[in-house]
């Protein structure tokens, strides 16, 4: 008791060995329940002795052991500041008076409280992951060291605690926070965040993780950060009022404890730094406050932040109304909780979405933004600022501009006319006579299908019906003209389209003759003349489908897949509900149909051909014979001469694991390019090393689609651009790259010049292979799909389909695929198989995984001549 008051302490001590602080809730709230219920009859129930750690400790052991080896392969270490900052230095007085400090013995505990609306909007769901991560990089910036060690307490969050159980799960989980370490930049909380997931997933006692880490125990972590919670919620003592007493350790065996506390009914966030004697305590306060204060806002940007986290409208004119503009297209390009320092190809995003965004700015907003600044300016903050100085006075309302994702039922049908000649676009005009008019099976765009329940024929070819209207181009015929050949496109009606055969459905035996029947209709060839550019083939199980849907190149495109899927899906979903699918158009914003696009080029053909030509013949000369890669030629083959191609084929593929990924993404981001542009780099190099000369001809390819009505269509849009590589050896990587990306993007409008029209304008007359190399890069697959339907799953899953032979000598096609943590960066090499074997490949092989492997050595500013060098590699290898 405190004298004559009714106020008295409380005291309850326990021993870390028999309880840690996940079973204070039910030690407080028992206390409540046996106060409030007192002179009822109680039992009480004493705790049994549990082996700690006895379910977890013998569960795959060599697994979890291999996997701290990797994770940490240098030893833990610890974090020391430097005797300017210990304590030697004399008295500061940065720390503020008005924030809190607790002195007991060798220890000393600094307690700052800030409101939530005071930290950023990234903060404003300040997680454990995010706070290990920036405390980590605040104090590496302190002392410039690669990486710091830190260590957080978990306990066993399966573990139902009652008061007869009462036992201690905790455990430390050491995390690695990389400035630069190993060539990695840890440039996001998630980085930490998995380390986390993955470290309780293989969980060891910290004893064993220190031995299996042959770390040395006079030199462990340093630093702790952890989340704590405040006891006294979890007290209701009947007419009582309790308050906690802050009580501080007595010693520390950290330089630092970081914990936080988040108090939803007051919105206060309550940081606590605990500073050992080596830390001088007027010096460990004052790092507190700049911590803090690295995670907030300055008061004149906490009200237009406020706004734009809590998607109000903003009014105003310049910087703050354009962040929120660009926090908006973003989300809508690529959904996702966009925070205002997320940088733009970590997220997930690639040159495709970018395409999407700058659409978005220019024809919903009015906003004109290039595609080289969103690679420029990376993040939404850096992007508007650098927006705001151009388009000052712009402003942004949300109440004036639709900024909702374009709705799948947004289609304009309204001026199309069936059984007219149109004309076709200049793509389909260059390449549907190389293609033998759909004979030639090499344009097909195979998919094969598996889904996990039976699906009722007439439902699905409905379904393909509703698609096949909503997009003329899975609806025209080629016509081709009488007197000149000219070729044309018509538009089927609804009662033309049930006179073609294009929908079959049939049942199969087992899983394998489904299977292989689905994978076997990728081959038919079309006649495009008299059949439409698409073929559904529905091989039906009691449990489970297969679906073979097949496209022709004239008709679809890499862009319009995504189109596809999404309706389909949709689509489906309505008909499993039992709704039929809306037919209305919305004439506010108006998705085109491919007719449209055509008849759009038609009507300025000459002027795109001429100024088009002119731009490629400056910037590609005259074309010559290509040769390929002569070091590489299979000599058996190049003996014979070989024409035929219909010989077994399977391309070659390897991958890349996250760790490397990673590497390659960080340095696009440190250069201001992307993933796309560092490949394309070291392939090039790649090409170089084995013979292929200074002045490379690469093929890519490009969607397009710049302009925004034409998003949501489904038709052939995507072109091949050529680009001479020159490869100077005294240029830095980071210069290689860059000239590489403004080349690219230089291009512009000239994208829609038709490859085949540039070749055979610009190629010698001896000349008939161009493009020997090609490179390619595909997003994340979004053709694999899981959904719930009632109460059942729907999964879609994308099987692969047979690959035909390169119609480049050489292919590289690149999957990025970020779930997958061993095969992040897959590489398939297509190749010809008249010229080239796997065997002969050996050595491109070789050198593209050794240039990415000695990615972690290669700084932006390294020299060419270096990085090719780094290769150890000689003619004497094949």
């Amino acid at each position: 008791m405190l004298g004559d008051s009714n106020e008295c302490v409380f005291g309850i001590h326990s021993h870390h060995i028999l309880m840690d602080n996940s079973a204070w809730p039910v030690v407080l709230e028992t206390l409540s329940k046996t106060y409030n219920e007192v002179g009822q009859p109680m039992k009480v129930r004493y705790p049994a002795a549990k082996p700690i750690f006895s379910k977890r400790l013998y569960e795959a052991q060599a697994e979890k052991e291999a996997y701290w080896k990797k994770r940490f392969s240098t030893p833990l270490s610890g974090f020391y500041l430097p005797d300017v900052l210990g304590v030697k230095t004399a008295k500061v007085e940065a720390f503020k008076k008005s924030h809190v400090m607790y002195s007991e013995l060798d220890v000393f505990r600094y307690i700052q409280t800030v409101k939530l609306e005071e930290l950023r909007p990234e903060y404003g769901d300040l997680t454990l992951a995010q706070l290990i991560f920036e405390f980590g990089l605040f104090l590496l910036k302190k002392v410039g060291d690669n990486y710091i060690d830190i260590v957080t307490p978990i306990t066993d969050t399966q573990m139902e605690y009652q008061l007869d159980n009462l036992q201690s799960s905790g455990n430390l989980l050491p995390i690695r926070v990389s400035g630069k370490s190993d060539g990695i930049f840890s440039s996001h909380w998630e980085d930490i965040q998995t380390q986390i997931q993955k470290g309780m997933i293989n969980e060891l006692p910290y004893e064993e993780i220190i031995n299996v880490t042959n770390s040395n125990r006079d030199t462990l972590p340093t630093v702790l950060v952890t989340a704590f919670d405040l006891p006294e919620k979890y007290i209701n003592l009947s007419d009582i009022q309790a308050y906690y007493l802050d009580i501080p350790p007595l010693k520390s065996p950290y330089v630092f404890m970081l914990a936080y506390c988040f108090d939803k009914k007051s919105r206060m966030i309550r940081f606590e730094l605990t500073a050992n004697e080596g830390i001088n305590h007027f010096v460990a306060g004052s790092l507190l406050e700049e911590f803090v204060q690295l995670l907030s806002v300055k008061p004149n940007e906490i009200r237009n932040l406020q706004e734009i986290s809590k998607g109000q409208i903003v009014t105003i004119d310049g910087k703050d109304s354009i962040l929120k503009l660009v926090m908006q297209v973003y989300s809508e390009v690529l959904p996702r909780k966009w925070q205002i320092h997320d940088n733009f190809f970590n997220v997930g995003g690639h040159s495709l979405v970018a395409t999407l965004a700058v659409g978005k700015f220019k024809n919903q907003y009015g906003l004109k933004v290039e595609m080289n600044d969103i690679f420029a300016y990376q993040t939404p903050y850096e992007l508007s600022t650098h927006l705001s100085s151009k388009n000052q006075g712009y402003i942004f309302e949300t109440e004036k501009k639709s900024v909702q994702a374009v709705d799948i039922t947004e289609i304009d049908l309204s001026d199309v006319k069936t059984g007219v000649n149109y004309p076709v676009s200049l793509l389909q005009e260059s390449y549907l006579w190389e293609a033998d008019l759909g004979q030639d099976t090499k344009f097909n765009i195979p998919f094969v299908f598996k889904i996990n329940m039976d699906i009722e024929s007439d439902i699905l070819r409905q379904i393909f019906i509703d698609i096949i209207m909503r997009h003329t181009a899975l609806r025209s015929l080629i016509v081709v003209g009488k007197e000149d050949n000219s070729l044309y496109q018509r538009i089927l009606s609804a009662e033309e389209l049930e006179e073609q055969y294009w929908f079959s459905s049939s049942f199969c035996n087992d899983e394998e003759e489904a299977k292989t029947k689905a994978v076997l209709a990728g081959g038919f060839s079309f006649n495009l003349i008299s059949n439409i550019p698409l073929r559904v083939t529905h091989l039906r199980l009691k449990e489970c489908n297969y679906l073979s849907v097949l496209f022709y190149h004239s008709a679809f495109d890499e862009w319009s897949a995504k189109i596809f899927i999404d309706e389909f899906i949709s689509f489906l979903v309505d008909r499993f509900n039992g709704n039929l699918v809306k037919k209305s158009w919305s004439k506010k914003n108006k998705n085109l149909q491919y007719v449209h696009f055509a008849l759009e080029e038609f009507n300025n053909r000459e002027n795109i051909l001429t100024k088009g030509l002119s731009f490629w013949k400056k910037r590609l000369g005259i074309l010559t014979e290509e040769k390929g890669l002569v070091i590489c030629l299979d000599e058996k083959k190049s003996a014979v001469d070989l024409k035929d191609t219909s010989e077994k084929y399977t391309p070659i593929c390897f991958a890349f694991n996250n760790k490397e990924k990673r590497v390659l993404n960080n340095l696009a981001v440190e250069t201001k390019t992307s993933l796309f542009q560092v490949v394309y780099a070291l392939v090039a190099l790649s090409l170089y090393k084995l013979g292929a000369g200074e002045k490379i001809v690469v093929g890519t390819s490009m969607a397009c689609r710049e302009d925004y009505k034409y998003h949501q269509t489904i038709g052939f849009f995507t072109n091949v651009v050529l680009q001479k590589v020159n490869i100077r050896l005294e240029e830095t990587f980071s210069e290689l790259l860059n000239r590489l990306q403004s080349d690219i993007l230089e291009i512009g409008e000239f994208n829609k010049i038709p490859f085949p029209y540039v070749v055979e304008k610009l190629a010698e007359k001896t000349a008939h292979n161009i493009c020997e190399y090609y490179i390619q890069m595909h997003p994340t697959n979004p053709l694999n799909i899981r959904k719930k339907i009632g109460n059942k799953l729907l999964n879609i899953e994308l099987l692969e389909q047979v690959v035909q032979p390169s119609k480049f000598g050489l292919h590289f096609e690149i999957f990025d695929e970020p779930l997958n943590d061993e095969k992040a960066l897959v590489f398939l090499i297509h190749f010809n198989n008249t010229k080239y074997s796997e065997a002969s490949l050996a050595p491109l092989v070789s050198v593209l995984k050794g240039l990415v492997s000695n990615i972690v050595s290669i700084q932006p500013t390294s020299k060419i001549e270096s990085v090719i060098n780094s290769i150890d590699w000689s003619s004497n290898d094949i």
